[in-house]
């Protein structure tokens, strides 16, 4: 599968399921990693229940890809190579370098640009895919997405919005 970005639009020459799912994966267990060692770092026991709830979802979404994963027979002629191609669209790459975040909020800003991008990803995904119940699934996870992304927002309007008085 050929995943580009033109215009400000993920298209894709040739979709195949079982590729996407196999990125969306590495993306949740990304992600899981990535709200793992942010826990390491919070201090404020509000955000780290909220932190440690993201964490639990990505885990939980890795588990229904490989599910609905399973199903698809594997393309063949697949290069790992690819794969890690298309995560480079700004969702989660697996390396974080943490000391160029300065502060909580930086790292919660960068956490919800990953879920804007995630949620990017997955309804192209979405958009993409034939099987309606793959549909439902991905437009279910897009969702909690979504709904991750306004719970860090949320901490950022309430427990940041006061040092830029």
């Amino acid at each position: 599968m050929n995943i580009f970005k033109t215009e400000g639009k993920i298209s894709s020459v040739d979709f195949h399921p079982w590729i996407a799912f196999e990125v969306a994966c590495k993306i949740e267990q990304y992600g899981e990693k990535f709200y793992s060692q942010l826990l390491e770092k919070i201090t404020d026991i509000e955000i780290k229940k909220i932190i440690e709830e993201l964490k639990n979802a990505e885990i939980k979404h890795y588990k229904m890809f490989k599910n609905m994963q399973k199903d698809i027979p594997k393309p063949e002629n697949i290069e790992q190579d690819n794969i890690y191609q298309m995560m480079n669209f700004g969702v989660f790459e697996g390396k974080y370098d943490w000391t160029k975040f300065r502060e909580i909020k930086d790292i919660i800003k960068f956490a919800i640009y990953i879920e804007t991008k995630t949620i990017e990803l997955y309804s192209f995904y979405q958009g993409m895919t034939k099987n309606e119940t793959t549909k439902i699934s991905l437009e279910k996870i897009t969702n909690e997405e979504k709904t991750h992304k306004s719970f860090l927002e949320n901490i950022l309007k309430t427990k940041f919005s006061e040092e830029k008085r």
